[in-house]
């Protein structure tokens, strides 16, 4: 099987389960799919700058054996993590549905607001339920003169269950017309959707490639800097928590132009008490779309992403550090020199860029001082 089927495999499994709640097992057998699927077996790269807060922050991970998980509204592209879709347009949507079938909302309503009831008795409970039972499934319209025969049958007077219906329908039509005026407050929060989902959001970000000129002139302080070196095989030996977040990982695509995204879905899965699971997996496909996606612009960095959600602690303990590539023009500062002895301590790599003599292109050599 080839890398590109394997990580079709990899994308297909995340799209139908939360890594967070899977079995031990399950954990085991997607991770070591995921790393039969990685470019250069297994190793991917990070560029960091030599100087400043910069390379203060990237130290510390280093000693401390962490990757920082950054927030994505801190990321260098502003419509990085955005999810694309039309705000006015989805209200509009959400209108027409409950418009469509506005019994299938009270239902739900129902559910969200139990304090709120028709009923104060068990006997009342009991009417209720059969006459809402007689909701048409299909076109969720409810059969008022079935509704009345069943609470006939239960023992109820027709005269009785005539006003019994009256009173509820009234009822309903308030709760109703409520619901709809609720349906013109979430444009507000749309608008605002993604300023605050990407405060929830954590990115780790990591490149295939360790010799891209133009990687090393943008993330490495216009080449004075370095490049930290990955082994994702080292994580077979970690606590399975942290592969449960390592199966996180994905490569990035790059497109002309992202696809609209529409919520629809997601409203039709809650309406489906959460049970619909082929619909579970078509909308993570959708979303992880989305925050996987950028404009064909950022195509040469060969991203691959660690995605977390709603994280308490922004730091990853993951020793998974296998080697450090590092510019010949600061090979000689303290900082670097502090680079080459933890290095030596943990058995990494050390690898120098340079320049060749013509001054036209940059190779690389293991450090052997």
């Amino acid at each position: 099987m080839t890398k590109e089927e394997l990580y079709k495999q990899h994308l297909n499994a995340m799209y139908s389960i939360n890594a967070e709640i899977c079995s031990e097992e399950e954990v085991e057998e997607i991770f070591a799919r995921l790393l039969q699927c990685l470019p250069n077996d297994g190793k991917l790269y990070k560029y960091r700058s030599i100087e400043g807060e910069a390379f203060a922050y990237a130290l510390d991970g280093l000693q401390n054996k962490y990757l920082w998980m950054a927030k994505a509204s801190t990321l260098n592209d502003d419509l990085d993590c955005v999810i694309r879709f039309d705000p006015i347009k989805e209200v509009e949507r959400s209108r027409q549905m409950f418009l469509a079938e506005p019994w299938r909302y009270f239902n739900q309503w129902l559910r969200k607001n139990s304090d709120r009831k028709f009923y104060t008795t068990p006997i009342e409970k009991y009417r209720f339920q059969k006459a809402v039972e007689c909701v048409d499934t299909t076109t969720w319209q409810l059969d008022e003169n079935k509704a009345v025969d069943v609470l006939v049958e239960s023992g109820v007077s027709r005269v009785k269950a005539k006003k019994y219906m009256a009173d509820l329908l009234k009822w309903v039509e308030k709760t109703i017309n409520r619901c709809s005026d609720d349906l013109k407050k979430p444009l507000s929060a749309l608008m605002k959707f993604n300023e605050n989902n990407r405060q929830n959001i954590y990115v780790f970000s990591m490149t295939e490639d360790y010799d891209s000129d133009a990687m090393w002139g943008l993330y490495a302080n216009s080449n004075r800097g370095f490049c930290i070196e990955y082994n994702l095989w080292k994580a077979q030996s970690l606590p399975i928590m942290v592969k449960r977040k390592l199966c996180n990982l994905f490569r990035m695509i790059y497109v002309d132009k992202v696809q609209e995204f529409s919520f629809a879905k997601i409203d039709r899965y809650f309406f489906h008490e959460f049970q619909d699971k082929e619909l579970y997996a078509e909308i993570n496909k959708e979303l992880l779309g989305q925050l996987l996606s950028k404009e064909i612009g950022w195509r040469n960095e060969k991203e691959w992403r660690l995605l977390e959600f709603e994280l308490t602690d922004n730091r990853l303990y993951a020793d998974i550090v296998s080697g450090l590539i590092i510019d010949e023009r600061v090979i000689q500062t303290e900082n670097a020199k502090t680079l080459i002895r933890l290095a030596k301590e943990r058995g990494w790599g050390i690898k120098v860029r340079k320049m060749n003599v013509l001054g036209t292109k940059h190779f690389y050599e293991e450090y052997l001082a």
